[in-house]
């Protein structure tokens, strides 16, 4: 019988083991190269995002930074999909940022009222940081952010987090009972599948935070990277108390993702005036988003010693 259409004869039928056996063990992927791929895949997502909004003209954007979301503003586009746009957002008016900044329900910074917040028999977050020696930093037009590259992990509700940066908002984002800090220090974590964790110490002018003192004599005067000139010891940036106020809110900043869960220290952490004012004037300040809404969310504190 002739093969259908004149084609050739089927082909011998296939040996899935003798296959399986000869297709080569996938490639083992490190820590670093699954961050640039992630990076990679934000960027073509954000970039179709883009095309679509725009008609299928113009240039697609690039993700600026990729980590904390601090070089993405967020618009509408033609579908109503969030479109990244570099880094043309500021501090002037917070109120155009658009995008899940102004439709969001659960964004942050938010007021944290001492006689509001709800106490909750939840376990203390437990920070895990060491030494680094290859911290970096930099002006970003918008904060002074250190990187921070194995400098330790935040444990949280059962999820682990890696430290990745350090940067700064003044006068504080948060604020108690309606008043600021004169400072705010962001410690950022990510798990690896992306989830981020905020540990945020509110700043008080008092006795000074020796280990600050390596990031003052860093503090950069251009927009390019520098490292840090010693190696710094992390856990010593922040207050030996880590009991917290506890609440899921946003990314402070565009495109002001929600999810985030934040840990805002109740203890506030000391340093002296002239350390304070020195980070102050490297800043774009005032660099401090308001207060947003609760919206119904619940404060917590941790009371577990």
């Amino acid at each position: 019988m002739l093969p259908a259409c004149g084609g050739a004869a089927a082909p011998a039928p296939h040996d899935g083991a003798a296959a399986e056996a000869a297709e080569p063990a996938p490639p083992e992927v490190s820590e670093e190269e699954f961050d640039e791929l992630s990076t990679r895949v934000l960027e073509l997502e954000l970039q179709v995002k883009n095309l679509r909004a725009a008609g299928g003209e113009g240039e697609p954007m690039t993700v600026a930074d990729a980590e904390a979301g601090a070089e993405i503003t967020v618009t509408e586009g033609a579908e109503g999909a969030e479109v990244a746009e570099g880094a043309e957002w500021s501090y002037d008016d917070p109120t155009t940022w658009g995008g899940t900044c102004s439709t969001g329900t659960e964004q942050s910074p938010i007021d944290l009222s001492v006689g509001a917040s709800v106490a909750a028999n939840i376990a203390n977050p437990v920070v895990d940081y060491g030494d680094t020696g290859s911290a970096t930093i930099v002006d970003n037009g918008h904060t002074v952010e250190v990187g921070l590259e194995w400098a330790g992990t935040l444990a949280l509700e059962g999820e682990t987090y890696d430290l990745k940066q350090v940067h700064f908002h003044a006068p504080s984002e948060h604020t108690v009972d309606g008043v600021p800090a004169p400072l705010e220090v962001h410690f950022v974590h990510k798990t690896v599948e992306g989830s981020i964790a905020v540990v945020s110490a509110l700043v008080a002018a008092g006795d000074p935070a020796p280990e600050y003192d390596k990031i003052v004599y860093a503090l950069p005067d251009d927009e390019a990277e520098h490292e840090v000139g010693a190696p710094i010891a992390v856990r010593s940036l922040l207050p030996e108390e880590t009991t917290a106020y506890r609440y899921s809110g946003s990314l402070t900043t565009p495109p002001c993702s929600e999810g985030v869960s934040w840990v805002v220290l109740t203890t506030p952490l000391s340093m002296s005036q002239a350390q304070i004012d020195a980070i102050v004037s490297h800043l774009p300040a005032p660099n401090n988003r308001p207060t947003q809404e609760l919206d119904g969310r619940v404060v917590g504190v941790d009371v577990t010693p």
